[in-house]
């Protein structure tokens, strides 16, 4: 026998069917997996049957089950309209499921087989949603050249959605659930055989149909081997070809060992059956994966229930001031600057402000607030949201994967693929583990085939089933998941896994001031002319910088100004968190902070401007101080409860701001921060990050501005409020999804809870084996207390892991309370 290059799928000697792949002649099961063999080899990309962990289906039974659609089918303008978004300077992007994909080796093979295409700008592949992204130039390469690409590698393609997936994913859990339901049933019939010859065997006497018996559980068995264990069979299989070593290894050698040895005993009528130790040990091995399985389904379905979200249509305003001239149009058409007509019940279609109305938003899907919110003129409405009782009119401000609610799913997506540092490791461990079972059990039985013992072979299936590490691989991504899962229904989003455990160990927590502690809404308060003009015309030059800027200060300009139709500004320039600088008909201004005026002229006259505590901006000409803006900026609810529960935790606490002295100190005094800095540029506040880590400290960030981006991604965790930019919500690792700060201390207790169960799990799961080991090569533990303790333990570590919801969920009513 031989086996096809491609797939492994078992062939005859008598193969008619051979490609010519790396010198030499490579047998193939079909012409199927020939063509596609041939096409990996022809782009350079055999490195792919190096990397794989796992076989494929042949090709041809693939599409006997499931024909491919003609690639040309993509190109038809009706079917795009459906999934395509077309991005600026004429590129296209478009997503797909792909099925077929089995294991992480394929998404390396489609990644590189789609990125050597000329016209495709990008390809990622998410191998846990089954999700492929695709970036394109249209006048390069058509979609159906692209779709062509990836089903010639023998995967079968469709437009992305989520019933596609929710469908995947629950096939795969329906299938666990009938494999675990199939070893259940014809276990349970084993079990009752087993109870009678166990008696039998306790009362000494001879059963008369002991024989009839054995060979019932012998044929009993066969289904439960047969179909419910062959994934571990097949995994095994995968593993001794890609010369590696997984639980499957242990699991297979232990579940052959005991039939082989319990079919030879039935027909010699003459020794010890196991057919009840196989049944119970598949039958809990498949409940521990189930439950494994059914805490990534929740995740995922996270997902899936977002993307739903969004919805297909809107009502765009040909007229801002014209209810008539609305027009029905696809929502993924909608570009910013788009006024959009939103009626009561209806969910809102994108990112932007209000301009028209007042209504209750439901934006419980985001927040996990049920509680509705009131939006007027000026507030910031994110798509998917619901607005409840009147009309409003909103101004897109972002659209497609900019918006909230995507960057939301592309962080939750990320999340559930990710692996994060702990799991890596115990992979790592777990399969150095079982490769080391393997040989500990060949030990065993040679100790007890010296020693004469007919019970060696008893012996051995105990090591090798006790040993199984399945506990271990369980112990941290179990944990994890449900925790990312119940933080993210109480709206906090881990973007990264790993940061679970790093907000956990955080020891320093930089705070930035501005839409963090405060409240972010700057209002002005006074403002002081120092020239002799309108308050009108400083008002207008004023906003017509201010405009360029999303400074909570410049937005409050922008707020107050006595008209919206500013003055054109040009030569723009923007140094975030200092100033602005402009040319309006002819002449040169300046609007921003006194260090950032000082930077461009030292002959600006400020003693002359009253020194008093609070928000100050100035604006000034080329040669002299015009204007002085006083503005107010309240703490924000919360903060100082915030800032006295990590100081009680032992927490070092700073704050980190770009604002003038008196108001940073300010703040610090309300809050009972004592550790300050002001004036701080990006590079400063990266400086004090990197001070502390030189310490050894593990440091966490909180700021929403673009100057905090660089320190964010510097922090060892970075949290970001809703409220903050894209670009510093993309630099974060944990980010708000509601505005009480409340959700930084719930945020970590519950990563604290998370750790330490993980701990627990890992230390439960490394003791049992090691002390299981001891007994079962001692000869204390026969197989099917083997199977069950295995079992036992791996379900120990998954109930002891789904705490950390009921935790999540305690600690949030706590808090809400207090």
């Amino acid at each position: 026998m031989n086996h096809c290059y491609h797939c492994g799928e078992a062939i005859g000697i008598n193969c008619k069917i051979f490609r010519q792949i790396d010198g030499a002649e490579r047998p193939m099961c079909c012409e199927g997996c020939a063509i596609v063999a041939s096409v990996i080899h022809e782009s350079g990309l055999a490195e792919f049957y190096n990397k794989r962990t796992s076989l494929p289906q042949p090709v041809d039974a693939s599409r006997q089950s499931n024909p491919l659609a003609l690639p040309e089918l993509f190109d038809d303008e009706i079917i795009q309209a459906q999934f395509l978004n077309e991005q600026s300077d004429g590129i296209l992007e478009a997503q797909f499921v792909v099925d077929n994909m089995h294991c992480p080796a394929c998404v390396w093979l489609i990644e590189n087989q789609l990125n050597q295409l000329q016209g495709v700008r990008a390809a990622n592949v998410n191998f846990s949603l089954l999700k492929l992204t695709v970036q394109w130039r249209k006048t390069e390469i058509k979609l159906s050249q692209i779709v062509g690409s990836v089903q010639s590698l023998g995967y079968k393609v469709a437009p992305y959605s989520q019933s596609t997936v929710s469908r995947s994913i629950n096939q795969k859990y329906r299938d666990l659930l009938k494999r675990m339901g199939v070893a259940g049933a014809f276990g349970m019939q084993v079990m009752v055989i087993a109870v009678v010859l166990y008696a039998s065997a306790w009362s000494g006497n001879q059963l008369e149909f002991e024989s009839l018996f054995h060979k019932t559980s012998l044929v009993l068995i066969l289904p439960v081997l047969l179909y419910s264990a062959a994934p571990m069979f097949l995994g095994a299989l995968r593993d001794l070809r890609m010369r590696t070593a997984t639980m499957d290894v242990p699991i297979a050698f232990g579940l052959s060992i005991a039939f082989i040895s319990s079919a030879v005993a039935t027909f010699a009528e003459n020794g010890e059956v196991y057919f009840d130790s196989i049944a119970m040990f598949v039958f809990f091995q498949l409940a521990a994966r189930v439950f494994e399985h059914s805490a990534y389904r929740r995740m995922t379905q996270k997902v899936i229930a977002l993307s739903a979200i969004s919805p297909v249509y809107a009502n765009r305003l040909s007229e801002l001031n014209d209810a008539d001239s609305a027009d029905i149009i696809p929502a993924v058409r909608l570009k910013v600057g788009d006024y959009v007509q939103i009626k009561p019940e209806e969910t809102i279609p994108a990112d932007g402000w209000v301009v028209q109305g007042n209504s209750d938003v439901d934006e419980s899907f985001l927040t996990g607030e049920s509680a509705a919110l009131p939006r007027g003129c000026g507030d910031l409405v994110i798509a998917g949201s619901q607005n409840l009782t009147n009309e409003l009119v909103v101004e897109v401000v972002r659209v497609g994967s900019e918006t909230v609610l995507e960057s939301i799913l592309q962080s939750l997506e990320e999340g559930v693929s990710t692996k994060p540092s702990p799991v890596r490791l115990t992979d790592r461990i777990a399969g150095i583990f079982s490769a080391g079972v393997v040989l500990l059990a060949a030990i065993v039985a040679v100790f007890w085939l010296l020693l004469g013992s007919e019970a060696w072979i008893t012996h051995t299936i105990s090591v090798l089933i006790v040993a199984c590490p399945c506990a271990l691989a369980l112990a941290v991504p179990t944990a994890l998941t449900t925790a990312v899962n119940a933080m993210a229904q109480l709206g906090i989003l881990f973007t990264r896994p790993d940061a679970v455990q790093a907000l956990s160990e955080a020891d320093a927590f930089l705070f930035d001031k501005t839409g963090t502690l405060t409240e972010g809404q700057a209002a002005l308060r006074t403002v002081e002319l120092y020239e002799d003009s309108s308050k009108k015309a400083i008002m207008n030059i004023a906003g017509s910088l201010a405009q360029h800027s999303r400074h909570p200060i410049a937005q409050g300009l922008v707020r107050v100004c006595e008209s919206h139709n500013f003055s054109a500004a040009t030569s723009v320039e923007v140094k975030p968190g200092f100033g602005i600088r402009g040319e309006i008909d002819g002449e040169t201004y300046l609007l921003g902070s006194k260090i950032y005026l000082k930077s461009k002229n030292a002959d600006y006259k400020f003693e002359t401007v009253s020194e008093t505590p609070g928000l100050v901006t100035y604006l000034a000409s080329d040669d002299s101080l015009i204007a002085v803006f006083r503005f107010d900026d309240s703490l924000r609810d919360g903060a100082k409860r915030l800032v006295s529960n990590l100081k009680d935790q032992g927490v070092r606490v700073e704050l980190v701001s770009g604002d003038r002295r008196e108001e940073v100190q300010r703040i610090a005094a309300e809050t009972g921060i004592r550790e300050v800095n002001w004036d701080c540029s990006p590079k400063d506040k990266l400086q004090i990050i990197r001070e502390y880590q030189k310490q050894g400290q593990c440091v966490a960030m909180f700021g929403d501005g673009i100057n905090d981006a660089p320190t964010l991604a510097a922090a060892n965790v970075s949290i970001a409020p809703t409220n903050a930019l894209d670009v510093v919500k993309t630099a974060s690792d944990v980010l708000l999804l509601t505005n009480h700060l409340r959700m930084i201390t719930l945020a970590r207790e519950t990563a604290q809870a998370t750790v330490r169960i993980m701990r627990n799990n890992a230390t439960w799961a490394v003791s049992y084996n090691l002390i299981g080991i001891a007994l079962a090569a001692a000869g204390y533990v026969p197989p099917l207390a083997a199977a069950i303790g295995m079992s036992i333990s791996s379900l120990l570590v998954v109930c002891n892991s789904l705490r950390i919801g009921r935790i999540s969920a305690a600690k949030s009513a706590d808090a809400a309370q207090s």
